[in-house]
């Protein structure tokens, strides 16, 4: 399995970190088995992007808050939006190129998070008219989990988030994990229970026959 990328999705309080650390630990005890986790969600990588991100945060401008602004609810096309998930999928590509593809070619790579979030986080995504292609050009990982759980069991683990956001990002999470055929796997159970459940389903996709 070296060079196997495996993403995890879900809400925040979904207990990604944790599952992660904990299959580490699993598939590391296996023979030769070299495993590295990478956070995947936003963070400035191209030079254009970081110069852009300073820029806008000296203007104290949120490009972030306008994709999640009430009007973004309403199903109207923005040109500007489109833009801007076509500039973040440039981003993601020449982060998944360089820091996943190119780094983990003799390790198993957990991922937390993917570009796949962008659909959960942003209001705008369920209308976007290019960001499903996008969707499905972008490189696809061995597996993609999306981790579920209860939404008030998130709130507890994640007090500072906002429950009606909790709400809608878990919305579309489950929306997306159909877009993607991710597999679905609860984290409201004994934390050995999800991640043998994921360890099996790894398995499973190991051994069958239509695998690459």
């Amino acid at each position: 399995m070296k060079g196997t990328i495996i993403s995890f999705i879900g809400t925040d309080g979904a207990g990604k970190s944790t599952i992660i650390a904990e299959l580490k630990k699993k598939l590391e005890s296996g023979p030769s088995t070299k495993v590295k986790t990478v956070y995947f969600g936003w963070r400035p990588f191209l030079p254009t992007t970081k110069l852009l991100s300073f820029i806008l945060k000296k203007k104290n401008y949120q490009i972030a808050d306008k994709m999640n602004s009430n009007s973004s609810k309403e199903h109207r096309f923005s040109l500007f939006q489109e833009i801007m998930l076509g500039y973040y999928y440039i981003e993601y590509l020449s982060r998944y190129i360089f820091q996943l593809r190119l780094s983990s070619s003799k390790s198993i790579t957990l991922v937390d998070r993917y570009f796949y979030d962008m659909y959960a986080h942003y209001r705008y995504a369920e209308q976007s008219r290019i960001l499903p292609t996008l969707l499905k050009i972008m490189p696809k990982p061995y597996l993609t989990f999306f981790l579920t759980v209860d939404i008030q069991t998130a709130k507890e683990r994640k007090p500072e988030m906002d429950l009606e956001l909790l709400q809608e990002h878990y919305h579309r999470y489950q929306k997306l994990s159909k877009l993607i055929d991710a597999k679905i796997v609860k984290t409201d159970q004994q934390l050995e229970q999800s991640v043998d459940e994921i360890l099996n389903i790894i398995k499973e996709k190991n051994n069958s026959p239509l695998t690459s």
